[in-house]
């Protein structure tokens, strides 16, 4: 009944079966907080969060409709932001930061639409990289 999200030192993000509350837990302080989708989403995506190098922010998608858009959720405050220009159909959907920490990456969509954007935190939204993207199983970002 629950699924995780992605961890991060001692914090955990988890969700339980509909994912529509996020759960923020220190294990080992057992300090819990809850994030609700950001408006227009009903649910996060389980186990396709990752969070920042730092671990200030997790990086998740959500569900809007036929779509998984990129939503960034602020650990310190326990909110989540949907992001602009960063939405895949529902097949596959993939995650991950650069190692700067300043730029997150979304993949995903179905057989012969697959597409990956990026998003520089602090910019007005998420822009389609112009590559040629074919079926993929992961990602990873350097």
């Amino acid at each position: 009944g629950e699924y995780p999200v992605a961890s991060h030192g001692d914090l955990l993000a988890w969700c339980r079966q509909s994912c529509a509350r996020l759960h923020l837990t220190n294990v080992a302080t057992g300090k819990e907080l809850q994030v609700h989708p950001p408006a227009g989403a009903t649910a996060f995506a389980p186990e396709k969060g990752v969070f920042s190098p730092d671990g200030k922010l997790l990086a998740v998608p959500v569900r809007t409709g036929p779509t998984w858009q990129l939503a960034l959720v602020d650990v310190g405050v326990a909110t989540a932001t949907s992001i602009t220009g960063a939405a895949v159909q529902q097949d596959s959907v993939f995650v991950d930061w650069a190692a700067s920490g300043d730029t997150v990456f979304l993949a995903g969509g179905r057989r012969g639409d697959q597409r990956i954007f990026a998003y520089r935190l602090g910019t007005a939204s998420a822009r389609r990289l112009p590559v040629e993207v074919g079926d993929f199983f992961g990602m990873a970002a350097a």
